[in-house]
């Protein structure tokens, strides 16, 4: 009887359990970041967009159960994105189907009202545990996304070291390990895998997210959508394991001719054959199946079957049979390489004239931006820097290209650093330069026979000389501030009085619109100009008994400190009867 009822609750738990032995489930974790609002693809920058990684998840979501999620920095840059204040990046992405993003600078760089309002819009949570604002959350901390029966939390930490944060007034960013050891302890019991979602790339702070079964950073090789992440996923039960990880390039899912993609098969076969002096080797299945499933990887949507790779080496196998001369593979592939290689872009042309001017001298376009800059935030002081910042001539029209993502920042500098600025400005004169300034509001005269460092002779900031230790508000370009800037290292701790997000395309457009009302040519109100001083009795003074620097300096309606700079006296108290002080 007892061997019964054993038997009985032994099937009953059979019949009850029946995926007891299924095979395992798999999800696939798709991962963008720094897509910079690009919506549209662009084959010859391999930009996918985010029209067509609406078909490339759909197709991927028919295999697996698919978790899309963004690492941030993906609603500004693109140019429809900046017209719309990231609205139209937000309402892109709702297409896509995403199912989380965590807020990075880009998302930040709007200011704390704008960024609610893309999260309201949004139909994915827009998440960060650690910004805060009065002591509260601003953002949803953490989302729950449940795919094959396995519920997956996703806790969304922001980077403190992000761009942009002096638009984040009143808003406070925390340390996202801290933070993170906050809120992994209440996850963990409710859910069956935890998923750190951050913008970070310093692998120092990454370290410390411990106790997460799966942390994603920020990635360069995605940005733009260049590529993809994908990450595989076992699901038995409840029970979840990490598989692999791959980079799906953006070049490979827009070939558009079938030409590129046989192009990568040619390859991968070339690489085969290309064994023991390009005579056929004994196949290695094992081999051929791992090579096969690394390739396809990185082939979507298009792949590559081992039956390919077999049927074409039996094929050289009865060439070989036949005594056939066997071709080099690098030559029997040659015509397929050939007409791929017509396919590639051409090389850019170089710079027109007129865009290298623009890095030399004034150029009225680019006197135009720096006096719409002075329009619009109502400061008398713009510096323009000419070093992302493209003018040119096509069909006797005069054509500006800004950068994607370039708005209006103000700071308070000192004469000193102004004139550091101004000196650098010129310092390559007259080769091409990138640090060449574009003014307004200032008038600058310069020798360029004089040392680098030390050319800059006559400086007036509306009208008036400029002092070493007064303080300026100055209006820049933002990509003055950029990594990478020449001009970053010399103004990054200077304090920013704000950080206007008006965008160097607006304040442009309506500066030319309000010039075409009033029917008067936009003003030139800033300008550099190089000189030759002539060192003769007119531009000097020997100094006489009783004399002193300060009475000098009123006697020609000049500072003293223009006259200890230009002179290179150290010490105004140190000069002499008969010494000869040269007035710019």
């Amino acid at each position: 009887m007892l061997k019964k009822v054993v038997l009985v609750l032994l099937l009953s738990t059979l019949l009850l359990t029946p995926t007891l032995f299924a095979a395992p489930k798999q999800v696939t974790i798709l991962h963008t970041n720094d897509t910079q609002g690009i919506i549209a693809a662009n084959k010859q920058k391999n930009e996918l967009g985010f029209v067509k990684l609406t078909t490339l998840v759909s197709k991927l979501k028919t295999k697996n159960a698919t978790i899309l999620l963004d690492g941030g920095d993906s609603v500004a840059k693109g140019v429809l994105a900046e017209e719309f204040y990231g609205e139209s990046a937000v309402k892109a992405m709702n297409k896509v189907n995403y199912d989380a993003l965590v807020a990075g600078g880009s998302e930040i760089s709007y200011g704390y009202y704008q960024l609610l309002q893309l999260n309201r819009l949004s139909n994915f949570p827009i998440l960060s545990a650690n910004i805060r604002k009065d002591g509260g959350l601003v953002l949803p901390p953490y989302t729950v996304i449940e795919r094959a029966g396995v519920k997956f939390a996703v806790l969304g930490l922001t980077s403190t070291d992000i761009k942009y944060k002096d638009m984040i007034t009143g808003l406070k960013i925390l340390n996202p390990v801290d933070v993170a050891k906050e809120y992994l302890p209440k996850l963990e019991p409710n859910v069956d895998f935890t998923i750190a979602l951050t913008n970070l790339t310093n692998e120092k702070v990454i370290e410390q997210l411990t106790g997460f079964d799966l942390v994603i950073k920020q990635k360069s090789e995605l940005k733009r959508l260049r590529a993809i992440e994908k990450i595989e996923l076992a699901v038995e039960g409840s029970k979840v394991k990490k598989l692999d990880s791959t980079l799906i390039k953006s070049k490979n899912l827009m070939q558009g001719k079938q030409a590129l993609v046989d192009n990568q098969k040619l390859k991968f076969l070339s690489s085969y054959y290309n064994n023991a002096d390009y005579h056929l080797p004994e196949i290695d299945e094992e081999a051929l199946d791992k090579a096969v499933e690394k390739l396809n990887k990185t082939m979507l949507p298009s792949q590559i079957s081992k039956s390919e790779i077999l049927k074409a080496v039996q094929r050289n196998k009865e060439d070989k049979s036949k005594n056939r001369k066997q071709p080099k593979v690098k030559e029997a592939f040659k015509q397929k390489e050939t007409k791929v290689q017509k396919q590639k872009p051409k090389q850019k042309l170089k710079p027109k004239q007129e865009e290298v001017k623009v890095k030399v001298k004034d150029i009225n376009a680019k006197q135009l931006i720096a006096d719409s800059i002075a329009n619009k935030i109502g400061v008398n002081l713009v510096l323009v820097s000419s070093e992302q910042v493209n003018c040119s001539k096509q069909d006797g029209k005069a054509v500006i290209k800004l950068p994607e993502r370039e708005d209006i920042i103000v700071k308070r500098i000192s004469g000193t650093t102004l004139r550091e600025a101004l000196e650098k400005a010129v310092a390559s004169y007259p080769n091409a330069n990138d640090e060449f300034l574009q003014l307004a509001g200032i008038e600058v005269k310069f020798d360029a026979n004089k040392p680098s460092n030390n050319r800059v002779v006559y400086v007036k900031v509306n009208g008036k000389e400029l002092h070493n230790a007064k303080e300026y508000k100055v209006a820049f370009n933002s990509s003055v501030l950029n990594e990478g800037s020449r001009y970053l290292s010399l103004l990054e701790d200077e304090p920013t009085i704000k950080r206007t997000n008006i965008s160097l395309k607006k304040a442009l457009e309506e500066y030319i619109a309000l010039s075409r009302e009033d029917n008067t040519p936009p003003q030139v109100t800033g300008s550099i100009k190089q000189i030759t001083l002539k060192k003769d009795i007119s531009s000097k003074y020997i100094v006489k008994e009783g004399d002193t620097l300060w009475e000098i300096a009123n006697k020609f309606d000049i500072t003293i400190d223009r006259l200890l700079e230009y002179n290179q006296i150290s010490n105004p108290d140190l000069i002499i009867v008969g010494q000869t002080i040269y007035i710019p």
